[in-house]
C-alpha cells in the first residue's frame, strides 16, 4: 500500500446494535468523516466549508468481517484513505477500515467524489495543484 491519509475512528457504544456489532450504516459515516477531514487539506480549499465543493456521486461498501465494539483494542480503528484515479472533475477513492491486529481490512469503501461549483451548479475541473495532491495518495486497484 502506498501513502494513505489515516483517520482515527473511535468506536462508540451507540454505534452498535444489541449484539455489539457495529451497525452497517456507521461504516458509511466513518468513511464520510474520513473523506471530509482528508479533503480539508486539498490545496485551494482553505477557509471553505469542509465539505463544500465536493459531492459524493457514488459509494460502494464491501464488508469483509464483523466489527464488535468489545472486540477492537481500545475501541479504536483507522480508516486508510487513498486515490484510485483522478479524472478531470472527479476522483475515485478507496477507504479501508483497519483494526489494530488486522491483516486485512474490516471493510472497503470505494467512492467517486466530484469537484462541484455551487454557484455555477456544475462540476468544475481540479487545478493542477489539486490533481497532484490527490495523486500523491495513489494506490493500486485490487
Amino acid at each position: 500500500m502506498g501513502k494513505t491519509y489515516d483517520y482515527d475512528v473511535h468506536l462508540r457504544w451507540s454505534d452498535a446494535d444489541r449484539q455489539g456489532h457495529i451497525n452497517n450504516g456507521k461504516f458509511a459515516t466513518y468513511a464520510e468523516d474520513a473523506r471530509i477531514e482528508w479533503f480539508e487539506h486539498l490545496p485551494g480549499r482553505e477557509g471553505r466549508v469542509p465539505s463544500g465543493g465536493l459531492i459524493l456521486a457514488r459509494q460502494e461498501i464491501e464488508y469483509h468481517r464483523q466489527v464488535l465494539t468489545e472486540g477492537e483494542p481500545g475501541k479504536h480503528m483507522v480508516m486508510k484513505c487513498s486515490a484510485l484515479s483522478v479524472g478531470r472533475t472527479s476522483a475515485r477513492i478507496r477507504e479501508e477500515l483497519w483494526g489494530e491486529n488486522d491483516t486485512t481490512p474490516a471493510c472497503t469503501v470505494v467512492c467517486v467524489l466530484v469537484n462541484f461549483d455551487y454557484e455555477a451548479q456544475s462540476s468544475t475541473p481540479w487545478t493542477d495543484q489539486q490533481r497532484e495532491w490527490i495523486e500523491s495518495f495513489a494506490a493500486e486497484e485490487r
